[in-house]
């Protein structure tokens, strides 16, 4: 309500008027994103997990914008509208099919509390390295642990590589 008064003493007052102050919502936290092999070996068979901590001041749920980066060129770009609770950690995954030695990977995640964004936060880059040779014996003459005397020992084996590099076998 306002008044006003003139020099002469008159007076006169508004009609009452409410107001309702808001909250004012801030944006969620920049997150502090993280970048890893999930078998801790960056080969080209590890699957790639980009995560962070979801953090927003205001405690609002959360929507997750992903993208993931190969050798510096945006790759796939992906968004998680799954309402996150403010403080959980995330992980998002890029499997092993994607991958291949040599490569550099990163990922970004943005976050959405609805009405506000927070600003993409960028894990460092990952190299992807090459994967071991798989080798698997297929038979062996005599069998293993035989006590058996034998005029020759027959060992059939196979050999594989993911990356598709050549193998030699010895």
């Amino acid at each position: 309500q306002a008044y006003s008064v003139d020099d002469e003493g008159a007076w006169n007052f508004t009609e009452e008027r409410s107001v309702e102050v808001l909250e004012v919502n801030e944006a969620p936290d920049v997150p502090v994103v993280g970048l890893v092999s999930v078998d801790g070996l960056n080969l080209s068979s590890s699957d790639l997990n980009c995560s962070s901590v979801l953090l927003d001041s205001d405690g609002d749920d959360l929507n997750v914008s992903v993208r993931w980066y190969l050798n510096g060129v945006l790759n796939l770009s992906l968004d998680y509208n799954n309402s996150y609770i403010d403080g959980i950690e995330v992980g998002f995954v890029l499997g092993s099919g994607n991958t291949t030695k040599g490569e550099n990977w990163s990922c970004s995640l943005n976050l959405f509390d609805g009405s506000l964004w927070s600003g993409w936060g960028n894990s460092s880059n990952l190299s992807v390295l090459n994967s071991f040779p798989g080798i698997e014996f297929v038979n062996v003459t005599p069998e293993n642990g035989s006590s058996q005397s034998a005029d020759y020992v027959y060992v059939n084996y196979s050999v594989s590589d993911s990356d598709g590099d050549g193998v030699y076998s010895f």
